[in-house]
């Protein structure tokens, strides 16, 4: 798993060489970052990260990210006047965001449907092939939270959507 995602940083090294951005330790030290998540991540949850503790000038971490974003090696999540939250933007990788409107945060949802179908039917009306896809849900938090530990959100079926919503 290391060799992999040093594999992963390599390759995303080589993309913002190609995008203009020098090759720089703290450059590597976000990208890592990146590579170990699977949620999207505030800037301040990356500057608490081991990676970047005290080895990178947050402006230098805010102005990478900036630049990473502008080159579309990450992309944005979440409200845009609220802290911001990153995640890579890898087109294979497809994702849906609940969005907490009064806090902020960011969870990954994944529901259970059939995903082929419903990329076909959105790819024959507007033409053309879908590469990826994001869809973001807002609204404000509840009083029960029904993520867990890793942020991210199961919904099963139909059934499990009005258990939720009678609780």
């Amino acid at each position: 798993m290391v060799k992999a995602s040093e594999e992963r940083v390599n390759d995303l090294i080589g993309q913002c060489r190609k995008a203009g951005l020098r090759r720089t330790e703290c450059l590597r030290a976000i990208l890592r970052c990146f590579v170990n998540e699977c949620t999207p991540v505030s800037v301040q949850q990356l500057l608490k990260k081991e990676d970047l503790k005290g080895r990178c000038d947050p402006a230098t971490v805010y102005r990478l990210l900036s630049r990473l974003e502008v080159r579309g090696i990450i992309r944005r999540v979440g409200l845009p006047r609220r802290a911001a939250h990153f995640v890579l933007n890898d087109r294979k990788d497809s994702r849906m965001y609940a969005v907490n409107t009064d806090s902020g945060e960011v969870l990954v949802v994944t529901p259970k449907w059939d995903e082929a179908a419903v990329l076909r039917q959105v790819s024959e009306q507007v033409g053309f092939d879908i590469a990826y896809y994001e869809i973001q849900f807002y609204g404000p938090s509840s009083e029960e939270s029904y993520a867990d530990d890793d942020n991210v959100v199961y919904v099963q079926d139909d059934e499990d959507l009005r258990e939720v919503a009678e609780d």
